[in-house]
């Protein structure tokens, strides 16, 4: 198991140890977010759009699978899992809910 350094180079690691991670992982679970209604997007992207893309990115140049962990807490009523969201209405949410 290794943490990561979401809006780090490398995921906070050295080159090295971001190569040699590559060549040992076969799972990754991503439920790291930075969660909060009051901050605008610009303030969550780079944890929650941008750290997303590189752990994304780090399950397929290691050929892993992805378990991203997210909330629908932004949606009104609550959805099932599987429910998917119009981008359209997320604009005028909160910045937490555009950062989906």
């Amino acid at each position: 198991m290794a943490t990561a350094g979401l809006q780090e180079k490398w995921l906070g690691l050295s080159s090295n140890d971001y190569g040699q991670l590559l060549g040992k992982v076969n799972l990754v679970f991503h439920c790291a977010a930075q969660v909060s209604s009051a901050l605008p997007y610009a303030a969550l992207r780079p944890a929650n759009v941008v750290g997303t893309c590189k752990m994304t990115a780090l399950a397929l140049r290691a050929g892993a699978e992805l378990v991203h962990v997210s909330t629908l807490g932004f949606v009104d009523g609550g959805l099932p899992e599987t429910a998917e969201v119009s981008p359209n209405s997320l604009y005028t949410r909160s910045g937490y809910a555009q950062s989906k």
